[in-house]
């Protein structure tokens, strides 16, 4: 199998756009109250990261940070 081979503007493209990332380019959780006290969980997991290459990879480190976090964080209302 051969491996497919980068054109240099392929190469330029790739740099651009690794440049261009800003400092908010990365995986997050966020811990929210709202006005009546419950706990808003946000996450989010990008893809580039070492430890996940696919969106299914994402997907499931997301799944599981949510569901330590709704369990430490239930809603009143079993909402």
């Amino acid at each position: 199998m051969s491996a497919a081979r980068l054109t240099a503007s392929d190469v330029i493209d790739r740099l651009l756009a690794a440049l261009a990332r800003t400092g908010t380019d990365h995986s997050t959780v966020k811990l929210l109250r709202n006005a009546k006290g419950d706990t808003q969980i946000e996450v989010s997991v990008r893809t580039d990261e070492s430890e996940c290459k696919t969106i299914e990879e994402a997907r499931l480190k997301a799944q599981s940070i949510y569901d330590l976090l709704t369990s430490r964080y239930p809603q009143p209302n079993g909402g």
